[in-house]
């Protein structure tokens, strides 16, 4: 709504985010790297056990909840690293 951008009627202006953000992202004053980076560990197992990191990157989309959007910066992008054993069976 028009209360939520600080002006008066029309003032809002809707459109996309850029999520992944390749050069200058016009209207949010930011610039992008062009480039995400998700670092996982490889590891060799020792006797049938590992314990390597997994790595992904995604976008994840605005919530119906404009504070949540704005507190996590939703809609953009999201880097999940996360440490787990792995265990080989017989």
């Amino acid at each position: 709504v028009d209360a939520d951008c600080g002006g008066g009627a029309d003032t809002c202006e809707s459109r996309n985010r850029a999520c992944f953000l390749t050069g200058s992202a016009a209207g949010f004053g930011r610039t992008g790297t062009g480039t995400l980076v998700a670092d996982g560990v490889v590891d060799p197992p020792i006797q049938d056990v590992s314990h390597p990191v997994l790595a992904s990157i995604a976008c994840v989309g605005p919530s119906d909840c404009s504070l949540l959007n704005a507190v996590s910066g939703f809609p953009g992008p999201l880097r999940l690293t996360q440490k787990v054993t792995t265990t080989a069976l017989p």
